[in-house]
C-alpha cells in the first residue's frame, strides 16, 4: 500500500493569528501541521505592506525562510538586509532576527523549521493539541 499523502488548498489551511501571539497582525498558515508533518514545521504567510515579524530567536529550532514573492527587509543580529524574491535564509538556534514587509506590495514567505518541540508546545497552547508522541 503506498504511503498516504495529503492535499490542502490555501483557504483550507489553519490560520493563526491569536491575540496572545507575538506576531499578531501577520497571519501564518500552518501548512505542515494541517498536512500531518511530524518531523518539521512548515508555515507560510502573505504579508501585507507594513506587517512584520518582530526580532526573536528560537532556543532549539533551526529555521529556513524563503521569500517566494515580493520584497522585505530582514534584521539579523542588528544588521538590515534587503531581500527580493526568490531568496532563502537559514537561521540557526539562538540567532536574533525579524523581518518587515516595507514595500508597497504583498510579500509571500515560507518558513521551515526543526525540531518541532517548541512549535508543538505553541500549537498545544493555541489549539489544545496534545504534544506529539515521538
Amino acid at each position: 500500500m503506498p504511503p498516504k499523502y495529503f492535499v490542502k488548498k490555501w483557504d483550507e489551511v489553519t490560520a493563526s493569528p491569536h491575540p496572545e501571539d507575538p506576531y499578531f497582525g501577520t497571519t501564518f498558515k500552518l501548512v505542515g501541521r494541517d498536512l500531518g508533518a511530524k518531523y518539521f514545521v512548515l508555515n507560510m504567510t502573505i504579508m501585507k505592506p507594513g506587517e512584520k515579524i518582530p526580532i526573536h530567536s528560537h532556543p532549539a529550532a533551526e529555521e529556513v525562510h524563503v521569500l517566494l514573492s515580493g520584497k522585505s527587509t530582514l534584521t539579523v543580529e542588528g544588521k538590515k538586509i534587503k531581500a527580493e524574491a526568490i531568496t532563502a535564509f537559514r537561521f540557526p538556534p539562538g540567532l536574533h532576527y525579524g523581518l518587515v514587509n516595507d514595500s508597497k506590495k504583498d510579500a509571500t514567505w515560507m518558513f521551515v523549521a526543526a525540531p518541532t518541540d517548541e512549535y508543538d508546545a505553541l500549537y498545544a497552547k493555541k489549539f489544545g493539541d496534545k504534544k506529539k508522541k515521538k
